[in-house]
C-alpha cells in the first residue's frame, strides 16, 4: 500500500462504522503489524482505505 495524504482520527473511522465488536474481532491481529482500515472507494482493482494513520492507495495482490 503506497500512503498519501494525512491520518484520520479515530472517530472518523467510527463515522465509517468501525465498532467495539470489529475492534474485539481485530485485536489478535493489531499486534502483528496489521492496521485496521476501512475501504471507502473502490476502482476494479485498486481500493482507497482509510486507517487511524491515514489514507493508502492499496490494491489486492
Amino acid at each position: 500500500m503506497m500512503k498519501s495524504t494525512s491520518p484520520v482520527p479515530d472517530k472518523s473511522l467510527e463515522q465509517y462504522g468501525w465498532q467495539p465488536e470489529l475492534a474485539q474481532a481485530f485485536a489478535p491481529y493489531a499486534g502483528s503489524g496489521f492496521a485496521a482500515g476501512r475501504v471507502a472507494v473502490e476502482h476494479r482493482e485498486r481500493y482507497f482505505v482509510l486507517t487511524a494513520e491515514g489514507e493508502y492507495d492499496a490494491e489486492v495482490t
